[in-house]
């Protein structure tokens, strides 16, 4: 959702998405994304605790990340250990409105956002699926009073401003490397420049892979892949946000690139069989 706005307000407009392109585009409209995750946090406090698993992950898989790891955060004292890795990593991926709208009309065929959005989705129910732990274990001790007050909307807002400038800092500092690397090696090939560009940060190199004069069916799967995985921005975001101590930086490293691998190859066979 933050790469969505950010992108879509600098991008377009062929700036680099840098601190100056940033702060620029977050300026520049009213702060959607403020207003989005202060009423995601609303909405999770007002959650009952009997709220359904799948419910949950529909929740933060439909509005993109963080927000999955800040569910999990939410809920850390009411889900088990292992659900908690699964919700963390299904939903630590871009959301629906980047992956059908943005890329769809960025390829110039909804129906290849399509095919990328169900790519990702199945390849995040499958990862997440594979993910090992304790069933039962009791989840993470934390003191909470018995009757926590409930959210007020000044908490929610300072909350939601917190998330939104960790967001942004975890994007704009994967960029700034990715710019460093191209500025500092620009003698090797542009292939190890762009693969660089898709570890550290998703959607500058999302814009990039579409650019890539490939077939269609190629470039559905690379950005179905490379979305799937979300880069170390992503990533840095979910640790950032989620519940400390819940994967190990190497288990969440290993999970996100499993959800990219198949993420590509659905995505690459979805945009055969439709495209």
């Amino acid at each position: 959702s933050v790469g969505f706005v950010l992108v879509e307000n600098a991008g377009t407009k062929g700036e680099k998405t840098t601190l100056k392109g940033v702060l620029k585009s977050l300026f520049s409209k009213p702060p959607i994304l403020a207003v989005l995750f202060t009423l995601l946090l609303l909405l999770l406090d007002r959650l009952p605790a009997s709220a359904p698993y799948p419910a949950l992950v529909a929740l933060g898989w439909g509005a993109g990340s963080p927000c999955g790891a800040k569910i999990c955060t939410a809920r850390q004292a009411k889900l088990s250990p292992r659900r908690l890795r699964r919700l963390y990593v299904c939903c630590g991926t871009m959301s629906p409105m980047f992956l059908y709208g943005t890329l769809g009309q960025w390829l110039h065929s909804p129906l290849a956002g399509l095919c990328i959005l169900l790519a990702v989705l199945t390849g995040g129910l499958t990862a997440s699926a594979l993910v090992t732990g304790r069933k039962d274990a009791p989840p993470p001790s934390i003191a909470q009073p018995l009757t926590a007050p409930a959210l007020t909307l000044g908490i929610a807002v300072e909350k939601a401003s917190v998330t939104l400038l960790t967001v942004c800092g975890c994007m704009v500092l994967g960029n700034v490397f990715a710019s460093l690397f191209s500025h500092f090696f620009q003698a090797l090939p542009q292939g190890i420049q762009l693969g660089v560009s898709c570890l550290l940060e998703v959607t500058t190199a999302s814009r990039a892979l579409v650019a890539l004069p490939l077939p269609l069916p190629l470039r559905v799967a690379l950005l179905s892949g490379e979305t799937g995985f979300g880069a170390l921005a992503i990533l840095m975001q979910n640790r950032a946000l989620g519940p400390t101590g819940l994967m190990s930086f190497p288990c969440q490293l290993g999970c996100q690139l499993l959800h990219g691998l198949i993420s590509a190859l659905v995505g690459y066979g979805l945009a055969v069989m439709l495209l």
